[in-house]
């Protein structure tokens, strides 16, 4: 699943950073450019709890950073499909140790 982001020029540095309320970590992803947008993959195990998701896009700034936009994503639970496979590297373990690997 992926994330369009509008509103923002191609020459904006930033990352999206993905959590859940209430835990302090996130799965920080790097968007690219395609053409009028920006697109970000949310991953994979990002989307296995029935939580809602919420993306941070964070801007890198010379004097540090800062949290431009704030999204809230509802995740509704579904079936998976018969043919669904799990990337075993994307086994969820908790928010902290997915940082760590990236």
């Amino acid at each position: 699943m992926k994330l369009r982001l509008y509103g923002l020029t191609q020459r904006d540095v930033f990352t999206v950073h993905f959590s859940y309320a209430g835990i302090q970590e996130a799965v920080k992803t790097m968007p690219h450019w395609e053409g009028e947008y920006w697109m970000a993959e949310i991953p994979d195990v990002m989307l296995l709890q029935n939580k809602e998701l919420l993306c941070y896009v964070y801007f890198e700034e010379s004097s540090g950073g800062v949290t431009g936009y704030e999204i809230s994503l509802p995740i509704i639970p579904r079936t998976k499909p018969s043919d669904y496979v799990l990337d075993p590297a994307n086994v969820f373990v908790g928010v902290g140790e997915l940082i760590e690997k990236a």
